[in-house]
């Protein structure tokens, strides 16, 4: 697995450079989804009720920010005042999205997946006919 890239941006005012220019993904923990679940929990997204459509709005919101990276190619993460932006930091967050709302409803994304490109694997090239 190759390493993640951070590079200090010309927006970053104020954040010291990092010590090397790589932060290789093993000194990094990814966070299971029930401590993605706990922190969400934490940081008072679940104090007042949401339903499904409020969550797939913000599934739906980090994915539009990602386009927007896109459209600016802002294909790097960097860090602007300690926070990483950019394309793949916006591809995080609709994980870390749709792994607080899978553990929240029960559902093991995992497993899902699983079932799911198996099934994948047995349909046609292309299937569906469609352009995109």
């Amino acid at each position: 697995m190759s390493g993640l890239s951070f590079e200090v941006g010309k927006n970053s005012l104020h954040d010291a450079p990092l010590p090397a220019s790589r932060v290789e993904a093993s000194e990094l923990k990814r966070p299971t989804p029930a401590e993605i679940h706990k922190l969400a929990k934490d940081k008072g997204w679940y104090d007042k009720e949401r339903s499904i459509g409020d969550f797939i709005a913000m599934i739906h919101s980090e994915l539009s920010e990602a386009l927007e990276c896109y459209r600016i190619e802002q294909m790097t993460t960097v860090l602007v005042h300690g926070k990483p932006e950019g394309f793949g930091a916006e591809i995080a967050d609709v994980v870390i999205r749709v792994e607080d709302l899978c553990e929240h409803l029960g559902i093991n994304l995992d497993l899902e997946i699983a079932r799911k490109h198996k099934y994948n694997r047995t349909r046609a090239y292309r299937h569906g006919g469609k352009s995109l």
